[in-house]
């Protein structure tokens, strides 16, 4: 296997996999210090309260596409993955296997 597809996939799986745990321990890190805040409210509470609303914001970003947007922007604008996709279409156009 090619190692510079090993090292490329690897880097996204660590990125989803820090994702999903920054989602999650990012609210548990807020809710716990707003409990020092805010005695009366119990840390689970604002727990959820912190994860509800990462997913609204997060929903309404998903349907209007303003964070989308601003990737495609970036990738459409990259002259280094304009190259690269060029690239790739024609070792495709050729019948010649990428990987």
């Amino acid at each position: 296997m090619n190692f510079k597809k090993i090292i490329s996939l690897n880097k996204i799986k660590i990125q989803r996999g820090y994702t999903y745990i920054s989602a999650f321990g990012i609210p548990f890190l807020v809710a716990r210090e707003l409990e020092k805040i805010f005695p009366k409210l119990h840390w689970a509470f604002l727990f959820l309260a912190a994860v509800i609303g990462i997913w609204v914001v997060g929903h309404i970003d998903f349907k209007k596409g303003f964070y989308g947007n601003e990737l495609e922007y970036s990738f459409l604008k990259n002259p280094e993955w304009i190259k690269k996709m060029e690239e790739i279409q024609r070792e495709r156009d050729d019948g010649k296997p990428k990987y």
